[in-house]
């Protein structure tokens, strides 16, 4: 509840702050269960961090691409083949549907608009609803 309501009032996903992403350090703490019976509250934050980012930045820079993907599938495997992160958000094409959410959360974040910029947006309530984080 706390990150949804964190998420929604502008706080952004992946802070520029020089430490580890919080999505990285999530996978990290999801990955310490052994037993693949992820806690309901880690996995529950991973998917509300993940509908505000596009893409999950690999690690490992200065590597390139191929290389940190093999990393990252030798370390976050399992979370993988679990369905916990959305392959396309790591390695692929990630869908025009969260890029376009991402991009307009993001022009209101800028502008502290966040959530209240949403209802003046000219779009149907459904896609408000979307961007707002609520479907």
């Amino acid at each position: 509840d706390i990150v949804m309501i964190l998420l929604r009032h502008g706080a952004d996903p992946n802070p520029d702050d020089g430490g580890a992403p919080p999505i990285i350090s999530l996978l990290d703490k999801l990955r310490e269960n052994e037993n693949r019976s992820y806690p309901y509250q880690l996995v529950s934050c991973l998917k509300l961090l993940l509908t505000c980012t596009v893409m999950v930045e690999l690690p490992y820079k200065p590597h390139l691409f191929h290389v940190r993907k093999e990393m990252f599938e030798l370390k976050y495997g399992t979370l993988l083949q679990d369905n916990l992160i959305p392959r396309e958000q790591v390695f692929g094409v990630p869908k025009l549907k969260l890029i376009c959410r991402c991009r307009v959360r993001n022009l209101l974040r800028n502008a502290f608009q966040l959530p209240r910029g949403i209802a003046k947006l000219a779009v149907p309530r459904k896609i408000k609803k979307y961007i707002d984080l609520l479907d």
